[in-house]
């Protein structure tokens, strides 16, 4: 097997448009604020896979990138409950003023929350990640998920919790198990 390593955004393209299965896609951290997707190829017979779908797609009149935008278009059509979307909101807001989730220690180690654009990708990357598990709406394990790829590198740390050696992953966890899921 070969690793390759790709920005997100690349890799959830190929996930969309079935290039890469989710079983081979793994979160291995994030450089400058992209997470970046270890990908393990599985050789010659994935190539030959990949070469019957491309001439599928063909067949069908579909370019890969019509397909992706089509599916991008999919995704923003999941259905997201009233209940997620407070959640999400909860989520986010926990990092600029954790005192109001019963998070109070945490006021002195976080300089910067994440900002309201944190609350549009959180969303966005639940839809995804319900469309990809083949669900036309969203569930909170949904947000879960992927709630610390998305915000992990939205919260600026003060000096404080430099010195303590406290991560923003650890900051994160303690947000996620906090706030109460709907």
């Amino acid at each position: 097997m070969e690793t390759l390593r790709f920005p997100a955004f690349l890799v959830f393209g190929l996930l969309l448009v079935g290039c890469v299965s989710l079983e081979v896609a793994e979160v291995v951290g994030a450089i400058e604020g992209q997470a970046i997707i270890c990908v393990d190829f599985e050789g010659e017979e994935s190539e030959e896979s990949e070469e019957e779908r491309e001439t599928q797609s063909e067949k069908e009149g579909k370019t890969e990138f019509e397909a992706l935008l089509a599916a991008r278009e999919l995704v923003r059509e999941v259905y997201m409950d009233e209940k997620v979307e407070r959640y999400i909101v909860q989520l986010v807001n926990a990092t600029r003023r954790p005192e109001n989730q019963g998070l109070g220690h945490l006021k002195p180690l976080i300089g910067f929350g994440a900002s309201p654009r944190a609350t549009i990708g959180l969303a966005l990357a639940g839809k995804a990640k319900a469309f990809m598990a083949g669900r036309g709406y969203v569930i909170p394990e949904d947000i879960r998920s992927v709630a610390m790829s998305v915000l992990r590198h939205r919260i600026g740390l003060t000096f404080e919790a430099e010195a303590e050696e406290i991560s923003q992953e650890q900051i994160v966890t303690e947000i996620l198990d906090q706030v109460q899921v709907p």
